[in-house]
């Protein structure tokens, strides 16, 4: 693969691991759960984190794609959410509800690539060079790989189930 097709697909990547993991601390995920306001202000931080892709590839159909993008995390993450209050998920499930989410985050992430980046040329505000690329893949990679790691080490503490299911 290319250079100029790696790029919008490992910033679509890194914005999302960066509003999904980074940006997302423990009280807003739980916040999440319990008023939708805070659903939307993570969606708008996954907009945010996808912004440097319209700086580099101007245009009305990308910022549409974007929003996309966003809309389709709020959706997927409100589903999950929606699922997480009608059944009692133990650990076991929520792991696997966790997997599929990220899975159908990636699977949207890659639509868009498909739909709104293969094949554009290289933006001419960056300087064409591996570091660049090669630096951001080892990123994405090292966020993933730490959150995903802390993910299967964390205890399940009853404040948590409490919080999740919104029982005091």
């Amino acid at each position: 693969m290319n250079p100029e097709v790696r790029l919008p697909l490992l910033l679509l990547l890194f914005g999302h691991v960066v509003a999904d993991y980074l940006c997302q601390p423990r009280s807003l995920t739980f916040l999440k759960r319990r008023r939708p306001v805070f659903l939307l202000l993570h969606g708008l931080v996954v907009l945010a984190w996808l912004w440097p892709l319209a700086i580099l590839y101007p245009g009305r159909a990308v910022l549409l794609l974007l929003t996309a993008v966003a809309a389709s995390h709020l959706a997927i993450d409100a589903v999950k959410i929606g699922l997480e209050r009608r059944c009692c998920f133990q650990r076991r499930e929520k792991r696997l509800a966790n997997v599929i989410d990220q899975g159908l985050h990636f699977l949207a992430l890659a639509a868009a690539w498909w739909l709104g980046f293969r094949g554009r040329l290289w933006p001419a505000a960056l300087p064409r060079t591996p570091v660049l690329l090669n630096s951001l893949l080892v990123l994405v990679i090292i966020l993933i790989g730490v959150k995903a790691g802390f993910g299967f080490l964390e205890t399940g503490r009853e404040d948590d189930h409490n919080l999740t299911t919104g029982h005091d």
